[in-house]
């Protein structure tokens, strides 16, 4: 099975998107595991990336204020 990304979805309707999201993945023999049939990332690790991205666009938000 191909990976893909939902990315060139938005990007039909002028929306950007950028697939990152940070991780910690502790004793994960990441670079092994990367693309492999047998890839995986913790989901501690994955939750870990998501609260960081929420707390990075609260902070954005919080200094830039509300644009009308």
């Amino acid at each position: 099975m191909a990976g893909a990304t939902d990315g060139r979805h938005l990007a039909q309707v002028d929306v950007q998107s950028y697939g990152f999201i940070p991780m910690q993945l502790g004793d994960l023999p990441f670079l092994e595991l990367v693309h492999s049939g047998d890839e995986r990332v913790p989901v501690d690790a994955v939750e870990w990336g998501t609260e960081r991205v929420y707390e990075a666009v609260q902070s954005y938000g919080k200094e830039n204020g509300p644009q009308n």
